[in-house]
């Protein structure tokens, strides 16, 4: 091998040797999210101020119902889980917001109430568009089991896993009405449906962090919730 072959050697084994090192920095600074339909308005200033804040992070999000989320942070395919709480918390570690308050979504074909919020067991006799997780039991069992100890049987027409998709439904003439986190319903965007408060409302939806409790939280994000997340409306940083 001549000296420039050597010398091409060299370079490229330094090149090599560089990339390794710039791989290994970029994967130390890897977050992998697993971000629930129930709550990606709820979430998105987190995930957003960890951006901009530590652009140096690269970060991974994958959408899906809570139930399959927690199947990905099981099998390590994720390291952190924004969902709704844990029933059973074994295994895990959590980091608990506030309840997020329950609205009322209603399709304008239905009769308009005279007030400005509607008793929760009234809702049980509209037309209803719950969410339901793919598996297992969530928010959707709740509603009903809150219904039921009231004494009534909801009408239930349709349940269907994202927040958005009902509300696209709804705007799209689904003469129909829906439960949903108050987090992941602007009424500014909504011209065919109106929005209520819901008097005696049960607490049905707890966002949550959630991790494998071998597994440790990354600084980074840490750093934001002690900040003070939820942010107050408005927050601008």
């Amino acid at each position: 091998m001549n000296d420039t072959s050597l010398l091409s050697a060299a370079n490229n084994h330094g090149d090599t040797k560089r990339e390794i090192i710039l791989i290994a920095k970029r994967e130390s600074k890897r977050l992998r999210i697993g971000l629930s339909h129930l709550f990606q308005s709820y979430f998105k200033p987190l995930i957003l101020q960890l951006h901009q804040h530590y652009p140096n992070v690269e970060i991974s999000v994958s959408v899906s119902d809570s139930s399959n989320i927690e199947v990905l942070l099981q099998k390590g395919f994720i390291d952190i889980a924004l969902i709704q709480k844990p029933y059973l918390r074994e295994g895990y570690d959590a980091i608990s917001f506030s309840p997020i308050d329950l609205v009322a979504v209603i399709n304008e074909q239905l009769p308009e109430s005279p007030h400005s919020t509607i008793p929760f067991l009234e809702l049980g006799e509209f037309p209803l568009v719950l969410l339901r997780r793919n598996k297992d039991a969530g928010t959707y069992e709740l509603l009903v089991d809150h219904f039921r100890k009231g004494g009534i049987e909801p009408h239930i027409v349709m349940n269907i896993s994202q927040p958005g998709v009902i509300l696209d439904w709804l705007e799209s003439g689904l003469k129909a009405a829906a439960l949903l986190p108050a987090s992941e319903v602007d009424p500014a965007r909504l011209a065919h449906c109106r929005v209520y408060d819901i008097q005696a409302a049960p607490q049905i939806f707890f966002p949550a962090m959630v991790k494998m409790s071998v597994v440790s939280y990354m600084k980074e994000m840490m750093d934001i919730v002690q900040s003070g997340y939820p942010f107050p409306a408005g927050h601008i940083t």
